[in-house]
């Protein structure tokens, strides 16, 4: 008797840990699809974005978003990736953002070199007589 207790023991162990198994792949599974889909609608938003910037340059505002909404719906959907409009707009306003982040860092990386040299201007003025100060005015100007 003691050893069909143990059989049934081992038996019910044995299917447990196939079902934990089975559900533990599942869950990976589906969590790597979600990365892979994700990282997917991210490359395909960026590009969406830049060719929509680059081919209708006509276009501006809720025209050339509703643009690109529709070219990413037929893209997304021929790949077979879910998709909800929200997470559409996050997705285009983010990449939107790095299109313009982009576009601007030369302006930027100007206006921060230019904001320290006025600043540094600004100082040698303070520390000089009113001779120096028209010296070095007029070779910020230069």
């Amino acid at each position: 008797m003691d050893e069909m207790w143990k059989q049934i023991i081992m038996e019910g162990i044995q299917g447990i840990i196939g079902i934990a198994i089975t559900v533990l792949l599942a869950f990976i599974k589906k969590k790597y699809t979600q990365y892979v889909n994700t990282e997917t609608k991210q490359k395909i938003v960026s590009d969406v974005v830049y060719y929509t910037e680059q081919v209708f340059k006509t276009l501006h505002g809720k025209e050339k978003l509703e643009k690109a909404k529709s070219t990413l719906i037929t893209m997304l959907n021929d790949k077979g990736i879910n998709f909800t409009e929200e997470e559409l707009n996050v997705l285009i306003e983010s990449a939107v953002n790095q299109l313009n982040l982009a576009q601007g860092s030369l302006t930027s990386t100007t206006t921060v070199e230019t904001s320290e040299t006025v600043e540094e201007i600004s100082t040698d003025v303070e520390e000089t007589t009113e001779t120096e100060e028209h010296t070095i005015i007029e070779g910020a100007k230069g």
